[in-house]
């Protein structure tokens, strides 16, 4: 009965000691992580919880040479700044997504008769799964990874990372949103596609913007003749996914 009760109260002690154990490391922890992380415990484990649990992913990783390409550039167009050209490549690539989930061709930011076709086959491969969404887009970066001209025609090659809620159908929806890349191309001296305003250039007579229609020398407001000079604007040339 002796060695009974022995047993039982060494088992007290070391469960004791124990829990008195845990219980100093646990403060002790608490401390440490309410000083250096402005949280307790139970908090930093919280987070730990739902990071497991979230979706999100880092934004993808895009080819960054602008300070290679960017002096390329400058010397070719001295009256146009960088921030224009990356902001004309963002603009075309956040209406060429909302082009495809509206389906509407209009919506695309000055495009070229190559991007108008890229944009007509995308719609005809999506055919069988219904409409692409493209929600919240948010754009990380944006870089100049290739600066071409060829006499006189010139591609200026950007690469965007973005994140935005991709899907078809609304159970294919995620909690956090995906994140993708693209590749877009702006060109200087290609032919203008159907229907493209030519900013900053305006009829004579009646002040309108001009609108390529079959390559038409007519104001389509007030039918006055004009002499297009110089058509090479920039345009979205092609956008991929990268």
């Amino acid at each position: 009965m002796g060695s009974v009760l022995t047993t039982l109260i060494v088992i007290g002690i070391i469960a004791a000691a124990i829990a008195i154990g845990v219980a100093v490391i646990r403060y002790k922890l608490n401390r440490f992580t309410k000083r250096y992380l402005g949280k307790n415990l139970s908090q930093v484990g919280d987070a730990i919880r739902e990071g497991l649990n979230d979706d999100s992913r880092p934004p993808r990783t895009i080819s960054v040479k602008t300070s290679i390409h960017q002096p390329k550039f400058q010397r070719d167009f001295p009256d146009m700044s960088y921030s224009q050209i990356e902001s004309m490549a963002k603009n075309a690539l956040t209406s060429y997504l909302s082009a495809i989930e509206s389906q509407n061709v209009n919506l695309l930011y000055e495009p070229s008769l190559n991007l108008t076709q890229q944009f007509y086959d995308r719609l005809q491969d999506n055919a069988s799964r219904g409409v692409e969404h493209f929600d919240n887009v948010k754009i990380h970066r944006a870089a100049l990874a290739n600066y071409i001209n060829s006499d006189g025609v010139v591609d200026a090659v950007f690469e965007i990372s973005f994140e935005c809620y991709h899907f078809f159908q609304e159970s294919e929806k995620l909690n956090a949103p995906n994140q993708l890349a693209c590749s877009v191309t702006l060109n200087h001296g290609r032919a203008l596609a159907d229907g493209s305003v030519i900013e900053g250039h305006n009829c004579p007579n009646c002040g309108a913007p001009i609108v390529i229609k079959n390559n038409q020398k007519m104001c389509e407001y007030c039918g006055s003749g004009f002499e297009v000079i110089d058509l090479k604007v920039w345009l979205a040339d092609s956008i991929k996914f990268i």
